[in-house]
């Protein structure tokens, strides 16, 4: 029932077609407020979604140096924005991405994240919650690969609904565009 509500504020409380990047803040602020404000009516204040669009913490699940895949968009993105929270890259193959520590795992990382945004492929998304994930508090989940590929696609989508409730993990996706209010602006990762 929980994500049911979570799904059905979401959808109700998307911010105005009209707004545009030079929108002020205290807009930003007070649509993040309504969003807690509705929220709030059926959960507790711990369970408000508003580290989703003010984060102090980004973890990039999948992190690479490389400028053709997507999670090095959203990291040029979140630079290039100047995201004043903490980056964390995550990927096993790497010690260092474009000068910030590279983790192989999120449980490496010894601080809370806020959000950690999956740019793997589907069953590294599984792998990755079956892991040490306890100081994630939501994911977007960049990821193809689930229940639109057919029968073993929904499975694997049961299967990650699953571990988000087991881990207590809020989550949007899989299979979404990146946005976020970071700031002032909406900003498309994607």
């Amino acid at each position: 029932m929980q994500s049911n509500v979570s799904r059905h504020v979401l959808q109700e409380i998307e911010p105005p077609a009209c707004w545009s990047k030079e929108k002020s803040i205290k807009n930003s602020l007070n649509w993040s407020a309504r969003i807690c404000t509705v929220m709030e009516a059926s959960m507790s204040s711990e369970e408000c979604i508003d580290f989703f669009f003010k984060p102090e913490s980004i973890a990039l699940i999948g992190a690479s140096p490389n400028p053709e895949k997507l999670s090095h968009t959203i990291l040029e993105s979140l630079r290039k924005m100047k995201f004043k929270g903490k980056i964390y890259p995550v990927n096993p193959g790497y010690r260092e991405i474009e000068g910030l520590k590279c983790y192989s795992t999120p449980g490496e990382i010894e601080n809370k994240i806020d959000i950690a945004i999956f740019a793997v492929p589907a069953k590294a998304v599984l792998e990755v919650l079956r892991g040490h994930v306890e100081n994630i508090k939501g994911a977007i989940i960049v990821s193809s690969g689930f229940r639109e590929t057919g029968l073993g696609g929904k499975k694997m989508e049961d299967e990650l609904k699953a571990l988000l409730k087991e881990k207590g993990i809020r989550a949007m996706g899989p299979n979404c565009w990146v946005y976020m209010i970071l700031s002032q602006t909406w900003t498309p990762f994607s």
